[in-house]
């Protein structure tokens, strides 16, 4: 019973320690192939000792008992084992094949998936270093498989801004202008495929930027050709309401009066039409330092004029006075629209309240309304051209809808950005806020009255 316990128990190890394994008959065929080694060792020790003559009565009487006969049982179903540890490593091997042919399918699939891909696909490793990429990369960046391959991207790409990708969080997009020998322009997105693949897609925006520049130049032409015309539209309208209000025709003073509001904001349509395409333009604004406290000063006066068409009030509270490194006019426009919006949707008799503070962090100036308020979900379109809250009030108020628009744009040219808080019925606050490297903090001084 010990021999056959001992078989029963080592094949037993053997299938539990291949089914850990994946490979259970394989576990089975190493027991059993472990078994008649074992088992051959003591037949070949029986038979050094059968030889030996004091003890060959003995070694016989062994042969003969039922011990012997368990244990030749034993050994020939070992031996038979050989037959099943053969199938285990045929069964073994095919499935490795298979494998093997079914992960080279995945691979080629891949392939062709990024070979469809009409723009650059680049695939880098933990180190960074180009292992995979696509036909249209090969054509914007002339890699080459043969000497390229594994190369550190550092090393293939010197491009300032593709190689700040690297560096950058995942998700985020960059974009990169003159790129290969077509000088196209891309945007570039970064993306984990595993903990040690990176993905870096890019997407052609090539076209888009040439229509950019079709709208824009369509858009600054369309504008000068159209101003002249309503100048002398506008003027003619000022004489025949002159005209008008000496002949004392009430009715016809009436109808005149709407056609110069009309013109009139036609005339302040196109100057933000023309303002914008400037803005949107190639052109390198002239900047200077601007004293914070003295440009209040020296705009306090056309601005408190703009507030009083509507009986409202400034306060100026500069806290501490800095200097801006920024384009006057540019400034300027900010400025105006802001408060020119401010004005626009507030009641009569209200106060906009204009602060301005530097700390570590750079330049702040924020413009406080007690107006209508804006709901949240126009806050992130209401600087978009055009887009209005209130279609028909700013109609009536003679508001072009480019505003704020013209305020993004002026803010983008300084660096500077624009964030909005709003509450309905209780009033916005619009911030805007500019990079300490634009800002000189200087000492501080009594706030403006």
């Amino acid at each position: 019973m010990s021999d056959l316990f001992i078989s029963v128990s080592a094949l037993f190890l053997g299938a539990i320690l291949g089914w850990c394994a994946g490979e259970t008959s394989l576990g089975i065929g190493l027991a059993a192939f472990l078994l008649v080694g074992f088992y051959c060792f003591q037949l070949s020790y029986i038979a050094r000792v059968s030889k030996s003559g004091p003890v060959s009565k003995q070694a016989v009487k062994w042969w003969m008992s039922p011990s012997a006969k368990r244990l030749l049982s034993v050994v020939i179903d070992a031996y038979s084992s050989q037959e099943i540890l053969s199938k285990a490593v045929d069964r073994y091997r095919l499935r490795s094949r298979r494998r093997k042919i079914a992960l080279n399918g995945v691979i080629l699939e891949l392939r062709k998936v990024m070979e469809a891909f009409p723009d650059p696909i680049l695939i880098l490793d933990s180190e960074k270093r180009l292992i995979q990429w696509n036909r249209s990369a090969s054509r914007v960046f002339s890699f080459s498989h043969a000497l390229d391959r594994k190369q550190p991207i550092r090393s293939l790409i010197d491009d300032g801004a593709f190689l700040s990708l690297l560096d950058i969080e995942v998700g985020e997009n960059v974009e990169l202008s003159s790129i290969g020998m077509e000088h196209e322009s891309f945007f570039a997105r970064r993306s984990l495929l595993t903990e040690d693949r990176t993905l870096i897609q890019l997407q052609n925006i090539t076209r888009l930027r040439e229509l950019e520049v079709v709208r824009q130049n369509f858009v600054a032409n369309a504008s000068h050709e159209l101003r002249t015309p309503l100048t002398v539209v506008h003027g003619y309208l000022e004489t025949l309401i002159d005209h008008s209000l000496e002949a004392g025709d009430s009715d016809f003073e009436t109808l005149f009066q709407k056609m110069h509001f009309q013109t009139s904001r036609m005339k302040r349509i196109i100057e933000d039409m023309l303002l914008l395409s400037r803005l949107d333009s190639d052109y390198d604004p002239i900047e200077e330092e601007i004293d914070i406290c003295e440009f209040f000063n020296n705009i306090s006066d056309e601005i408190k004029a703009v507030a009083a068409t509507k009986n409202h009030s400034i306060q100026l509270k500069l806290d501490n006075n800095y200097v801006l490194r920024a384009n006057r006019e540019a400034l300027f426009s900010v400025v105006s629209n802001l408060v020119s919006n401010a004005v626009r949707y507030m009641d009569d008799s209200g106060e906009i309240v204009i602060n301005g503070w530097a700390n570590s962090d750079g330049g702040y100036l924020s413009f406080n309304d007690k107006g209508i308020g804006i709901e949240k979900r126009h806050i992130e379109k209401i600087s978009e051209r055009f887009y209005r809250v209130d279609v028909v009030r700013s109609r009536e108020s003679g508001g072009t809808g480019l505003g704020l628009a013209i305020v993004r744009h002026a803010l983008a040219g300084m660096e500077g950005d624009l964030s909005i808080t709003s509450l309905v019925g209780e009033g916005s606050t619009f911030t805007l806020r500019f990079p300490l490297s634009r800002v000189c903090i200087q000492p501080v001084g009594p706030s403006m009255p």
